[in-house]
């Protein structure tokens, strides 16, 4: 409901005459009808000592006294009103809560993207020039469709199921009548075949006439089952693309929330530095960067400054702010080298670079991901971005936890995918051992590109050195370090 506080009453001097009290001289508040026909507020008719109406000056008795008739107060309530938010005048009173709600342009309202937790709140003219800007409006947008596309897929999930199981259930009901149906015919035959022997010839051959019928139906219990595998096969589908879609949300969230960490942040000290460097090479290694310094890196190291090599090494970027330098790299057209060695990246954020080196990036060449806590799902990430990118050159793994299985997930995508890559170091990956050894020389008979390949400190015997000696022997140009 509006307040007084959000509109205020035009001049009383646009007031009917009709309408004016001759007590109190302005406009009827409560009328009351006198014995008279005459109207008057009922607080001046009540708390005065009139006995004689004041327009005729005949006798009258509060007794006697009827509230105005209904189109009288209406009439008199009928008001003009000018909001006190955006002075507009002449707005009918029932008319005001709908004018502030939908058209004012001073009300003060919140940004589309709220839900996704934009902090803005202005005047609704001020809006559009908002909207420009907001960095939460695209995630919004894209928030809500993906939303409403898994409801969607979910439902038709929902009643594909339903679907399917009413089939299934009627098929299988209808088969039972049809079981239960020559069950009858089956005892009724016996009980004649005992009491008429002469028509054993005849009964034998419905027999078998059912039993074909019976093969029949088993026929169609063998196609209902593989209808209901490809149905069970369907829904597997349809469920792992509503997985796909709920991770996709999950990492919008996680984006929102790393934008929402990010506003009225400010590091003027990393902004100077990164001014003063030169522009081919940003050295920012141990300058104790954080997830939230990411944004900065990237706007003027990469956007405003564009470099060719940008040290980022012996910092604090965890998998949350890589996703920040993961999206610079999907339009990256001059960084070259990139070095995150020694920071907290772990499979996780090593999934989101491997995610945007796989697509529509030719210009990074050398990718320095040692001593980040990386495990075999992230050596799979690697190895399904290596077998999409044809620019990569150098990739330095060492010093993390990346064992057998993983060496064989980047050794097959080398030997049957990737043309590109030169250098591949592993170093000091304790739990690589002998078992990669196969692999890794399958690789090296397959493999043209590389060209060094380093195993210091992993878990080999000198059988399994000498063994990868010899394939590498066979190879011209080509360094094996072990």
């Amino acid at each position: 409901m509006t307040t007084d506080e959000t509109l205020s009453f035009m001049d009383d001097t646009s007031v009917d005459v009709n309408f004016i009290c001759w007590i109190c001289k302005e406009k009827f508040k409560d009328p009351y009808t006198t014995s008279c026909d005459h109207t008057f507020c009922r607080a001046c008719l009540t708390q005065s000592t009139l006995t004689n109406c004041p327009t005729c000056q005949q006798s009258i008795s509060t007794d006697d006294l009827k509230q105005a008739t209904l189109i009288v107060r209406n009439m008199i309530e009928r008001r003009r009103v000018i909001c006190s938010n955006c002075s507009q005048s002449g707005i009918p009173e029932e008319n005001i809560d709908e004018h502030i709600q939908r058209t004012c342009p001073k009300t003060i309202i919140s940004c589309p993207a709220a839900n996704v937790k934009c902090p803005w709140k202005g005047p609704r003219d001020q809006l559009d020039d908002h909207l420009i800007m907001c960095p939460f409006n695209g995630i919004h947008s894209t928030f809500i469709q993906l939303k409403s596309e898994y409801q969607r897929l979910t439902e038709q999930l929902r009643r594909f199921e339903n679907h399917c199981e009413v089939q299934y259930q009627t098929r299988i009901q209808d088969i039972q009548n049809i079981r239960d149906n020559q069950n009858i015919n089956v005892a009724e035959f016996n009980e004649q075949l005992l009491v008429e022997e002469s028509k054993i010839q005849g009964s034998l051959f419905e027999l078998m006439h059912n039993k074909d019928q019976i093969s029949q139906l088993e026929q169609q219990i063998v196609m209902l089952q593989s209808g209901l595998h490809h149905c069970q096969s369907e829904r597997e589908r349809i469920h792992k693309v509503a997985i796909q879609h709920e991770n996709q949300i999950k990492e919008l969230i996680k984006k929102q929330n790393i934008m929402a960490g990010l506003i009225g942040y400010y590091n003027p000290e990393l902004i100077d530095h990164i001014a003063q460097c030169e522009q081919r090479l940003m050295k920012l290694n141990e300058k104790k960067l954080t997830d939230r310094d990411l944004f900065i890196v990237v706007q003027h190291a990469m956007i405003n400054k564009p470099c060719e090599v940008l040290d980022l090494q012996s910092n604090e970027i965890t998998s949350q702010g890589i996703t920040i330098l993961a999206d610079a790299l999907r339009a990256n057209t001059t960084l070259k080298t990139l070095l995150l060695d020694n920071n907290r990246l772990s499979d996780l954020g090593v999934s989101f670079l491997a995610n945007a080196l796989s697509t529509n990036n030719a210009t990074l060449k050398t990718l320095d991901l040692e001593r980040n806590g990386i495990m075999d799902e992230g050596a799979s990430n690697l190895a399904q971005m290596l077998q999409k990118n044809s620019a990569l050159t150098n990739l330095y793994l060492s010093g993390n936890q990346i064992s057998d299985q993983g060496v064989q997930l980047l050794t097959n995508a080398m030997a049957d995918h990737n043309t590109s890559l030169k250098e591949l170091i592993l170093d000091n990956n304790p739990f690589v051992t002998d078992a990669s050894v196969q692999p890794l020389i399958h690789m090296l008979k397959r493999n043209l590109s590389l060209q060094t390949l380093r195993l210091w400190n992993c878990k080999l015997s000198d059988k399994a050195k000498e063994d990868l000696s010899e394939a590498a022997s066979s190879k011209t140009n080509f360094t094996l370090l072990c």
